[in-house]
């Protein structure tokens, strides 16, 4: 696919890296920020502990200077940090960034040595970059919370314990709805390529063997989850929509990850079930470009919103072969970089970097990006 080349200033780097780092300060869905106010709800959590990064270690991991003698200081400050607060080390661990812990490449955030943990961390912090997931400015280490053992696994070590996704409306103290984290048909559809193209045939038999078990507990426990979700919620000082994962270990439930609605999977699910659609349906000042895929399509205009309103999985992959792409990066400046990285030094105006702003601006302008608010994606029109 062809890409567009526009004159793009040169970025300075270290003022860029400070503002993201800023940026990655106030996100929500940090674990430091809704942690400390869920920790004594009533539901068990992991141990946690929260090492955060100062900025001159935020621009090493995000760098490409992953030299030995750098991870072996970067694995020595992490464990020195965990005995100054007298966090046990000598146990399996879970490690996670404050947003992101790489789960489905399950041998890099369960630890069993220590010594590793720098290069561990190191490799969840990269592929957290790969996906657009880097906007935290913080490591996670928490006690692992150890499944039956006769539990299958799949994504290299990942116990199928049942999942519950609740999705809870902090201002108006109610859920909103609830799901099972391990959805046959949206699984069996990405491990069935993950098991393809990894060779992992015997982890796809796992999910398919394990999915009957996980769907009959979750439809028994699914009415009593929510009760405990209501009951243990509604003294929490939190604001907005939230998405909350809790997994069922024995008779227990561990509350074991949040995040704002809108960033969260499933919740295109909550729209659809709600109504609640924020983006407007006024085409006014559509660009050419996108009129001219709405012609491509052979569709009208309110045909193509619908279709924007109410995408599966298979409309966006079909829709993304034929005519762009679907990006689920909800970072601009990610956009930003997605879309432009490939411009040439000579188009570079030394004087100035893009704001935010001037960066959605100058996306929404060049007519290839509609932002859609079912599910925070952004879909991307190109022509061949």
């Amino acid at each position: 696919m062809k890409r567009m080349t526009i004159k793009v200033p040169k970025i300075d780097l270290e003022k860029l890296n400070k503002e993201r780092y800023e940026k990655n300060s106030k996100n929500k869905n940090n674990l430091s920020y809704w942690f400390s106010m869920i920790k004594d709800c009533g539901f068990k959590v992991p141990e946690t502990h929260i090492i955060p990064i100062n900025f001159e270690l935020f621009k090493w991991l995000t760098s490409d200077n992953y030299s030995d003698e750098m991870i072996d200081r970067f694995n020595d400050f992490i464990i020195s940090e965990l005995k100054k607060n007298n966090f046990n080390t000598e146990r399996t661990l879970f490690l996670k960034t404050g947003t992101f812990s790489d789960k489905f490449t399950f041998k890099n955030c369960k630890l069993t040595d220590i010594n590793r943990i720098g290069y561990q961390f190191l490799q969840i912090f990269y592929s957290g970059i790969l996906v657009g997931a880097n906007n935290t400015n913080e490591l996670v280490v928490r006690e692992f919370i150890k499944s039956d053992p006769h539990i299958k696994t799949i994504y290299d070590g990942m116990p199928l314990n049942t999942e519950f996704r609740v999705f809870y409306d902090f201002d108006k103290d109610e859920v909103m709805g609830v799901f099972n984290y391990w959805d046959r048909k949206t699984m069996i559809d990405s491990l069935g390529e993950y098991a393809i193209s990894e060779k992992k045939v015997e982890e796809f038999k796992n999910f398919r063997d394990t999915i009957p078990v996980i769907e009959k507990e979750f439809e028994d426990c699914k009415d009593f989850v929510v009760k405990e979700v209501e009951e243990k919620m509604k003294n929490v000082d939190l604001n907005g929509q939230w998405s909350i994962d809790l997994m069922k270990i024995g008779n227990d439930f561990y509350l074991i990850d949040m995040a704002m609605a809108k960033d969260s999977y499933y919740y295109d699910k909550i729209i659809k079930q709600t109504g609640k659609i924020n983006r407007t349906k006024d085409f006014t000042g559509l660009t050419e470009n996108i009129k001219n895929l709405i012609t491509e399509l052979d569709m009208t205009e309110n045909e193509f919103l619908k279709i924007l309103d109410h995408l599966t999985v298979s409309d966006i992959d079909k829709l993304s072969y034929d005519h762009g792409d679907i990006f689920r990066e909800r970072d601009i400046e990610s956009l930003f970089d997605y879309m432009y990285s490939d411009s040439s030094e000579e188009n570079v105006n030394n004087n100035k970097i893009y704001t935010e702003e001037e960066m959605r601006a100058i996306l929404e302008k060049s007519g290839y990006i509609i932002p859609m608010d079912n599910g925070g994606l952004y879909f991307i029109y190109r022509k061949i």
